[in-house]
């Protein structure tokens, strides 16, 4: 009966519905813009409620934005209020009640529950708070500016050198001298002006870093780089917090917009849903569609996925 009314309600096409029925195999589902992917996360997720007597918070369902997270749980919400309505069945009105809890969210968001959650093994103070891209971003600043000045008044020659030689200058002429050559390793037939100036530069980059990193203590603030980090670290290095997920606080993960994902991210995805263990994952992506690069999403990272869930027995 459940299984009609989704149909009724989420009818898919019929390239979507070779999708359906699959929910005890691993898969990952490649298309492009304009095929109907989240749709067809939103009806996997709600397939998986129809034939598993799950507790809505044993699904994770992760996007990247705040924007396509909150449109995915106004599509379930409306899913399960009609299948509420239509049935008459109780557990749908239960799930439906459990909207406010479900695990659909981002990917940081996901990271600070867990990292909440599991605070002691962490690390870290439970209250931490979570700086988002702009407060990340005025806290460097502001650590470089704490840097600069405490540099003066230690009247470093970084600063003579910096009148002559911007860091911007000093930034761009390293790339385009050198490319990937490190800084603490200068090509022999680098200029040794500008060499010194690259490990001042490197230098500088250091000592900001480590103001950062002390500004962010002195606050117990995690930017979104820490989060995934310190995930990712939890889930590798703490077996018995992995299992629990793995024992059924997780029973499956759902991933939207997987080809933005960054090589780290892939790591707390597949240590919550091993490649391995079938009717765990399901992937959402399309290569062409990346935009994250500059945030360290690797599109190499979304093809390898593909190549471990297949080489594992699942389908894409």
């Amino acid at each position: 009966m459940s299984l009609i009314l989704l149909n009724q309600y989420l009818p898919l096409s019929v390239a979507q519905a070779g999708i359906s029925g699959l929910a005890n195999r691993n898969q990952v589902v490649v298309a492009g813009a304009g095929s109907g992917k989240t749709r067809v996360l939103v009806r996997r997720y709600l397939e998986l409620l129809v034939h598993n007597p799950w507790q809505l918070n044993q699904l994770v369902a992760i996007t990247f934005t705040q924007k396509a997270a909150q449109e995915m749980r106004d599509r379930v919400r409306m899913a399960l209020a009609m299948m509420a309505q239509s049935s008459g069945d109780r557990r749908w009105y239960t799930l439906l009640s459990q909207m406010d809890s479900a695990r659909i969210d981002t990917i940081h968001a996901l990271c600070a529950s867990i990292l909440r959650v599991n605070a002691a093994p962490a690390g870290i103070d439970p209250q931490f708070t979570v700086l988002d891209e702009v407060q990340s971003g005025i806290l460097r600043e502001q650590a470089l500016d704490e840097t600069l000045r405490r540099l003066a008044a230690e009247r470093s020659p970084l600063l003579d050198l910096l009148d002559i030689h911007p860091i911007k200058q000093v930034k761009n002429t390293r790339r385009a001298y050198l490319g990937s050559v490190p800084a603490e390793q200068p090509a022999e037939d680098e200029d040794p002006h500008l060499a010194q100036l690259a490990q001042y530069w490197t230098g500088l980059i250091a000592h900001a870093n480590a103001a950062y990193r002390a500004l962010k203590q002195e606050r117990a603030a995690l930017d979104f780089d820490d989060l995934e980090q310190r995930t990712r670290d939890l889930l590798v290095t703490h077996d018995e917090v992995r299992q629990r997920y793995l024992d059924g606080e997780f029973q499956h993960l759902l991933v939207d917009e997987f080809q933005d994902t960054k090589p780290v991210q892939w790591q707390i995805v597949s240590a919550l849903a091993p490649p391995d263990q079938q009717g765990r994952l399901f992937l959402v992506g399309d290569p062409k569609q990346s935009i994250y690069a500059f945030r360290g999403a690797d599109i190499a990272a979304f093809q390898r996925a593909r190549q471990q869930i297949r080489l594992s027995g699942g389908v894409e």
